[in-house]
């Protein structure tokens, strides 16, 4: 079963990294396909054969996907142990049974720091349509974090009208969100109550 913190570190990965963002949109539009197909009472030669062929590519995509996220959980742990060594080589040399214990430093080697993970420019703009409906609470949480990290003040939050599921999610999000100063369905020309406006609270 999938972890909270697995969750969110794949909700910070679709709000961030457009790759894998991508990749969440394909496997989402192959699950609708093979959902379509399944509730089908019976399925010709021909649709089983597409049936066989959806699930090898969303496997393939959950295998890529997993990868992605293997290697952010590396860079992070990584950066993690680079910061502790740090604090550990920074300490005074102290003393142990009663003589100088001394420090040796690991080789240059070690020392350097690893590269910091790549991010994606985040935008004013975020369209929801390549969410899964599952993560959009997540992803907008992670979404706004981010806008706000960046110093971003007014955001458009597209979510899509529908019957307005996605457009409560999006809402509710907001309401319980410090920063956010007020929110409101954006103008006609801009998406109308299909998308909302979002203004952030500027930093004293």
């Amino acid at each position: 079963m999938e972890t909270e913190r697995s969750r969110r570190m794949k909700a910070h990965l679709i709000a961030t990294n457009e790759e894998f963002r991508g990749l969440a949109s394909q496997h989402l539009e192959f699950a609708h396909k093979l959902d379509a197909l399944e509730s089908l009472p019976h399925l010709t030669d021909e649709e089983q054969g597409e049936e066989t062929r959806l699930k090898k590519l969303k496997l393939r995509l959950k295998d890529q996907m997993e990868a992605i996220v293997s290697q952010y959980r590396s860079q992070a742990g990584r950066l993690t142990s680079g910061a502790l060594a740090t604090q550990v080589i920074s300490r005074p040399v102290g003393l142990q049974a009663g003589r100088a214990f001394d420090f040796q430093a690991p080789p240059p080697s070690v020392m350097e720091p690893e590269p910091d993970p790549i991010r994606i420019p985040i935008a004013d703009v975020f369209d929801l349509h390549t969410v899964p409906p599952r993560d959009v609470k997540a992803v907008v949480e992670e979404y706004l974090i981010e806008a706000n990290r960046l110093g971003l003040r007014v955001l458009r939050i597209i979510h899509g009208r529908g019957i307005g599921v996605q457009r409560e999610i999006v809402r509710g999000v907001l309401e319980r969100t410090e920063f956010v100063a007020d929110y409101r369905d954006a103008p006609a020309e801009a998406g109308g109550w299909g998308a909302t406006i979002v203004t952030l609270i500027a930093p004293r």
